[in-house]
């Protein structure tokens, strides 16, 4: 009894002994494991995060600059990452008007910038000048503007004659009973004319092969009218149908399922191609009889035939804006405009946006091919 008392005296002493020996040295803690992977001893996104690799090969993203940790700052603001303008003409952005390089504006190039503040640009083609009206004012207040600039010109005079609508010279004639042809010609006045019968032969021998429209036409209804003194001439307004077909010379390329304007400015036809209206929208015709140009616009204007060199441009209109197409239908200028006049093959006055300017039809034609 006596050793087992001793054994376990000595037992407390050791115990009190270790005890007191851990105090005095201070154990600390457990703490996490520091040999523990990088995403689980740091939170995301905190020091120790690995940098993601950078992208290798000929298509690779270049590695983020110096100014990449800045990139929350430049997204608040919406002109941080523009980019700078351009130096030349192979960066410039579609629009542009550098100083010495080509004015390009609207998928259009121009001669002269749209800046010009006239309420409209009016052509007469008996003087062959054009006048412009001053933003806000009245018609009767115009003056004469210089082709190259748009800019008034002093020595341009005009007495209010003549206008934009023109007149198509000779115009043509078909009675399908009698198997006849006739041609008249009339001045832009409608105060004389010549009326000219013709057998199919003799018509091709006249006009050749030119692309025309021919009216549908009884001749019974041909008189003759007292124009004035002794002077009678023929009169065919009551035998005319309305009723238009497109020929090559006396050959036809369509039934008379068309309508036609000769006083269209310009006039209504090319050697390759002719505006003819169907069912009250207009559309281009080639010399084949193919439709170049679909049915689906409100109006048209062709480049003066003495004003026009090599090309056959042709400005349509569609809803409340105009554009230009070729004789192959493609597409010159973007239908972005709310007028236009042309000055010859090469240039056309034209408003963009509220004002005018002057379009270089080729330098146009070559942006959008």
């Amino acid at each position: 009894m006596k050793t087992r008392t001793t054994l376990f005296a000595l037992i407390a002493i050791f115990l009190v002994a270790v005890l007191a020996s851990c105090a005095g040295r201070g154990v600390s803690p457990p703490r996490p494991r520091t040999d523990a992977p990088a995403d689980l001893a740091q939170p995301p996104g905190g020091p120790a995060a690995t940098t993601p690799a950078v992208p290798q090969g000929p298509d690779a993203a270049p590695p983020p600059g110096p100014d990449a940790a800045s990139g929350a700052a430049q997204a608040q603001d919406p002109t941080a990452n523009l980019p700078e303008e351009s130096d030349g003409p192979d960066d410039a952005p579609e629009d542009s008007e550098t100083p010495g390089q080509p004015i390009r504006l609207g998928g259009m190039q121009w001669a002269v910038a749209p800046e010009l503040e006239y309420e409209s640009i009016w052509h007469c083609w008996m003087c062959n000048v054009f006048t412009a009206v001053p933003a806000g004012a009245s018609g009767a207040d115009y003056f004469g503007i210089d082709q190259t600039t748009g800019l008034e010109d002093p020595d341009i005079w005009h007495n209010g004659h003549g206008g934009s609508s023109g007149f198509w010279d000779d115009y043509f004639l078909y009675d399908e009973e009698q198997n006849l042809f006739w041609r008249y010609n009339m001045d832009g006045y409608d105060t004389d004319y010549t009326f000219v019968e013709y057998t199919p032969a003799e018509f091709s021998a006249d006009i050749g092969d030119r692309l025309i429209a021919v009216q549908l036409f009884d001749s019974n209804f041909l008189e003759q009218v007292n124009v004035y003194g002794d002077t009678f001439q023929y009169d065919p307004t009551h035998g005319l149908t309305g009723r238009f077909a497109v020929a090559r010379g006396a050959d036809f390329l369509s039934d008379f399922i068309y309508d036609f304007d000769m006083y269209k400015h310009g006039g209504s036809n090319r050697p390759n191609i002719i505006a003819v209206l169907y069912e009250n929208r207009w559309g281009l015709i080639d010399r084949s009889g193919n439709i170049v140009v679909p049915f689906q616009y409100d109006d048209f204007v062709f480049i003066l035939t003495w004003r026009s060199v090599d090309t056959e441009y042709v400005a349509l209109k569609s809803g409340d804006k105009w554009g230009v197409v070729d004789a192959r239908g493609a597409l010159v200028v973007p239908f972005a405009l709310e007028d236009i006049q042309f000055i010859n093959d090469e240039t056309a006055f034209a408003m963009y946006d509220g004002r005018y300017g002057i379009l270089d039809l080729r330098g146009s034609a070559a942006l959008n091919r």
